[in-house]
Order: structure tokens, then sequence, then C-alpha cells
């Protein structure tokens, strides 16, 4: 498949610049080379909004221009050939999983077995990491639920989870306390994990399903 080129007028770039500079500590902005990074960052994402957010969420707080350098060899490794304007903003978005900690890795992953557009309650999310055991068994419940929490938070900081603020009608959200997954970042995960999950939830099945459909890293069905 050929993929056109698109070129990002320069006034979006630098509107896509000022976001990313909006959402790093202050502190960051007084260094120089520090912010050269940054706009480079920018430009490699090709200004997309979704990609800017996350990759902010993923170097937030990091000061050491070794690390912003090697993070944008990296980034180009993933990016690299390509046109498409989503699947560039995928290889971002996978970018951000791989920067992830093996543990919060499985956290995240298991929040893509959810519904597109489903609020997910914070307490429940939690209660469910519990009960699969991927929060590290502690010397009590309550230690454990911290833990969750922690994992949570640094989910929404890497901008992998939103925090529901708005209903769809934009109107304040009742549900303060959930957090949902955008479509974009759903897609990425249900990559990841198609050989390692089946979602079979709310499809009314009777009996497992075929035999075609297992694979050799099947983990578990839902």
């Amino acid at each position: 498949m050929e993929f056109k080129k698109v070129r990002v007028p320069c006034h979006l770039i630098e509107e896509a610049i000022n976001l990313f500079l909006s959402k790093v500590r202050r502190d960051m902005l007084t260094n120089p080379t520090l912010e050269s990074f940054m706009k480079l960052v920018v430009r490699e994402c090709d200004g997309l909004p979704l990609a800017i957010v996350t990759l902010v969420g993923c170097m937030r707080g990091v000061i050491d221009p070794c690390v912003w350098e090697n993070a944008i060899d990296e980034l180009r490794e993933y990016i690299k050939n390509i046109r498409n304007m989503k699947d560039k903003a995928h290889g971002c978005l996978k970018f951000n999983y791989e920067c992830l900690k093996q543990r919060d890795r499985e956290f995240f992953l298991y929040c893509a077995l959810y519904l597109k557009h489903y609020k997910i309650e914070k307490n429940e999310l939690i209660e469910h990491w519990m009960e699969e055991g991927i929060v590290d068994e502690m010397e009590s419940r309550k230690s454990m639920e911290s833990s969750g929490y922690s994992i949570l938070q640094n989910l929404e900081e890497n901008c992998l989870l939103e925090r529901v603020e708005r209903d769809y009608h934009g109107s304040p959200s009742i549900y303060k306390n959930n957090v949902h997954m955008h479509d974009v970042v759903k897609d990425i995960a249900l990559h990841i994990t198609w050989k390692r999950f089946m979602v079979k939830a709310r499809m009314q099945s009777k009996e497992l399903p075929n035999g075609k459909e297992w694979s050799e890293d099947l983990e578990k069905i839902f």
C-alpha cells in the first residue's frame, strides 16, 4: 500500500510545540538544550496532538539531555518510514507503552478488556487487578489498594488512561472517580494482546470458542 505524504503546515507545528511545552514542568523550560529536544520530538510526531500528549507523559520530569537524545533516537526507530498519520500516532503510542515498567504494562493491557467508551470506576478496576493477582501480595489489603492507585496514577500521567472530566454532551461529568481509554490507545493495546487474550464478553456465548480461534500464546478468555 502506498501512503500519500502529508506536509503539516508550520503554524500547526508551532501550535503543537506550544501544546507540548504547556504540559511539561516549568523548570524544564529554563534549559535551552531541553527545549530544543522537546521541539524536535514534536516535529518527529508531525504535530499529532494525541502522540504529543502521550509522549509528554512518558518524558515528564526527565531533565537529562542524554536521556532525551536517546528517547528521540528510539522514537525515530519506531516511526521511521511511516507516512500515514494514523500509523505514526500508533508508533508514538507504542513507544510510550515500551517506556513503561513491565509491571505497569500488564495493568495497562488489562484496561483494554473493557468495552469502548466504557467509564471504568477506579475502585472496581483495582479490585479486578487484585482478584487477577497482578497486584503484588502485601501485608494488608489497604497496602495493595494503595499500590493499585499508585499504578493507576502512573498510567494517567503517561496519558494512557484519561480521567473522565466531561460527559458526551460536554457538561461536567458525574463520574469523577472514573477513567477511560482513548480509542486509538485501545487499538494499540488490543493489537499487543490479541494472541494472549480472547474477549468474548457480552456475546451471549454458551460454548467455548472454536478450537481454530485458540493460539499457542492464549492465556485468558474474557
